[in-house]
């Protein structure tokens, strides 16, 4: 049978937990400590995860959640435009609801502030969300009844707005809509499993463990607008002029390429440009990976340096040519020179 693995205090336990009770899942729960090493592709903990009965494992808490619902048929009924509906719930919650409420939740629970600090942060996918329900009108997000994409919000958001004071009155179908969702018996039972004192006291801890979250991708409408303006170059009559004298020259009018001299040596009078690159080791072995990511992004910037007709010497290479190098060398049939 599947195996729906847990910890007490995961913010994404909610969804799945009350998904998998939802749907009557045939699923194993176990409760595991956080810093259990479930899934075996992964190099870091991944609590909640479910392992399939193939042996494959799901670590998405709204897949895992999707995958419950389609397993029991509860969503076969849907039309395209409900499917639609709730698969831009999923991507929302991902990208937009979700890192808002991770922000606002470890000014909670780690900095313990209060009010406006906090509610600032998620007014406006809160607003977003009370305006859908607004304008459909139903009793859940996608209809008349609760799908996926119902507990997939609803546990997103309950770890904050289960302190009622986050959610502000003037919201009424959002205020409804998460009312009665905390009354369904699945979403009851999943609170009382995951969110213990235990729970609690171990998702601070977590959290403490981590940076404050940042929300990069919000940006002030005043500040965008500065950006399009400095983006912008305005030139002048006399600079279009000249742009369209060169180009109409064609490229016989162009300089000759630059022919250095070797030893390449500093010339007086034109720019020059010296590359380097660093080349990175794990456990004395150079790693073939990094060794590609350096040494061709600076032989890239090399070539660009050389078409603007900069004197430029570019070296890279390894400050242990004769030990490790020289043995991957050997083993690869390659000299030290080609492999870097």
């Amino acid at each position: 049978s599947m195996k729906l693995c847990l910890c007490e205090g995961s913010l994404g336990g909610l969804k799945v937990l009350a998904a998998a009770k939802a749907t009557a899942a045939p699923v194993e729960v176990q409760w595991l400590p956080q810093e259990a090493h479930v899934v075996p592709f992964l190099t870091r903990p991944q609590l909640p995860a479910l392992q399939l009965e193939n042996g494959s494992f799901l670590f998405s808490t709204n897949v895992i959640s999707q995958y419950f619902f389609r397993l029991s048929g509860k969503e076969s009924n849907f039309n395209n435009e409900q499917s639609d509906f709730a698969n831009q719930f999923f991507e929302w919650d991902i990208t937009e609801l979700e890192p808002a409420l991770s922000a606002a939740l470890y000014l909670h629970v780690v900095q313990e502030k209060k009010g406006e600090d906090v509610l600032g942060i998620i007014r406006k996918p809160l607003d977003y969300l009370d305006q859908i329900l607004t304008k459909k009108g139903t009793s859940y997000l996608t209809g008349d009844v609760e799908s996926a994409a119902d507990i997939v919000l609803w546990g997103s958001l309950f770890p904050l707005l289960r302190d009622d004071s986050f959610l502000p009155n003037e919201l009424k179908a959002l205020r409804s809509w998460f009312q009665n969702m905390n009354l369904k018996e699945y979403c009851r039972k999943a609170v009382e499993s995951v969110w213990t004192p235990k729970g609690l006291l171990e998702l601070k801890a977590y959290l403490q463990k981590h940076p404050a979250p940042s929300l990069a991708f919000e940006k002030s409408a005043t500040n965008e607008a500065k950006e399009e303006e400095s983006s912008q170059q305005h030139l002048s009559d006399v600079e279009i002029e000249a742009i369209a004298e060169i180009w109409s020259r064609g490229s016989a009018s162009l300089p000759s390429p630059w022919q250095p001299q070797h030893p390449i040596l500093p010339v007086e009078g034109m720019k020059n440009v010296l590359i380097t690159s660093a080349l990175p080791y794990v456990n004395n072995v150079p790693h073939l990976g990094n060794i590609i990511g350096c040494v061709l992004s600076a032989d890239t910037f090399a070539r660009y340096c050389r078409l603007r007709n900069w004197n430029t010497l570019y070296i890279c290479g390894t400050d242990e040519y004769g030990t490790a190098t020289e043995t991957k060398a050997m083993e690869e049939g390659l000299t030290p020179q080609q492999i870097c």
